[in-house]
């Protein structure tokens, strides 16, 4: 369908539609879950990767 013949096919709305959008994602994406832990998984500053050579 090109974009004319869509838009002329569609009322326009107010507001906006993000609201929507995040109503949408959250009915297609899985469950929230807290975030790892963060800890020193990292290792000290600036990080032993940039002493590596």
């Amino acid at each position: 369908m090109d974009p004319d013949s869509w838009l002329a096919g569609h009322a326009p709305q107010e507001g906006s539609w993000w609201p929507e959008w995040a109503a949408w994602l959250a009915a297609h994406s899985a469950p929230k879950v807290s975030p790892p832990a963060i800890g020193d998984s990292l290792g000290r500053a600036p990080g032993d990767y940039v002493m590596m050579r």
